[in-house]
């Protein structure tokens, strides 16, 4: 029983660790459909000196790219310690599904002034469930993107905060 146990706890830290590289890029787009939200279309980096990442590990090398089109927007994510991934999300408040390596992601997203909030479900192919809630806010001069997550997860409860760089 021990065995199986940690087993399990193993594959959820890698799941919950792939979930959260697979989530991140979500969260950087959209914006630029209206003037009151920030064009957050290009390639972010990274900032793990600024960042906390709480119960995930550190990553140092995660960049993505945007690509807008209206309220939709696509996301192609390299580095993170994962393969890369080609997603698609809107910000219309509209659920959107990607499936991801191991399980299918369900998102929302929508605009609460000049932040982004999203809500983030994974389910994994063997039923685990992890979500996520964020609230993304961007600098004035629109270079710096930081993130605010919570996550809920069969590991339990964390927070962390994520800052990515425009390049």
């Amino acid at each position: 029983m021990d065995t199986v146990k940690t087993v399990r706890v193993l594959v959820t830290m890698r799941l919950e660790r792939l979930i959260f590289v697979a989530a991140v890029p979500l969260l950087l787009a959209g914006p630029g459909m209206a003037a009151d939200h920030p064009d957050m279309s290009g390639t972010w980096a990274i900032d793990a000196g600024k960042s906390d990442f709480g119960p995930m590990p550190v990553m140092t090398d995660l960049v993505v790219k945007v690509t807008v089109d209206g309220q939709d927007f696509h996301v192609n994510q390299t580095g993170g310690g994962q393969p890369e991934a080609n997603l698609h999300f809107s910000t219309s408040g509209k659920e959107v599904t990607n499936e991801i390596p191991g399980g299918k992601m369900t998102s929302t997203h929508h605009w609460e002034g000049s932040d982004l909030l999203s809500d983030v479900k994974i389910v994994t192919d063997d039923g685990i469930t992890i979500a996520f809630k964020d609230r993304i806010s961007y600098s004035a001069d629109g270079m710096v993107m930081t993130m605010k997550r919570s996550i809920s997860g069969p590991m339990g409860e964390g927070q962390m905060t994520i800052v990515m760089n425009k390049k």
